[in-house]
């Protein structure tokens, strides 16, 4: 005896005892909690509506700008190529197999080359 969802909308529903993501219906009909063991009747998603609410302008859109979005980035005192400017953001990353060393990335405060 399967539950047969076709003709309803199925949602996400989270736990009222400690909210962590609930699973499908048991073959009686009750949900229950695999963490905290929480039991109901499924009955009680059923006509539930779950309404979501932003800020304005809780949500970026377009690009940050230059300098706000590298502040955070590691510098070391490496003079570009193209400006002569003597320091360089860098970041490392493991481009190939493990056995093998990390790359490291340079990009100029100044002027943006890398």
């Amino acid at each position: 005896n399967k539950w047969d969802f076709s003709g309803d909308v199925v949602t996400v529903n989270f736990c009222a005892e400690c909210g962590s993501l609930l699973d499908l219906p048991n073959q009686i009909g009750n949900i229950e909690c695999k963490l905290c063991n929480y039991l109901c009747p499924a009955r009680e998603f059923k006509a539930q509506e779950v309404i979501t609410k932003s800020k304005p302008k809780a949500v970026v859109t377009g690009r940050l700008k230059k300098e706000a979005s590298m502040d955070h980035r590691a510098k070391v005192q490496k003079a570009c190529e193209q400006c002569g400017n003597e320091e360089m953001y860098y970041s490392c990353a493991q481009l190939r197999s493990a056995d093998e060393g990390q790359t490291t990335f340079y990009e100029c405060t100044n002027c943006g080359d890398r």
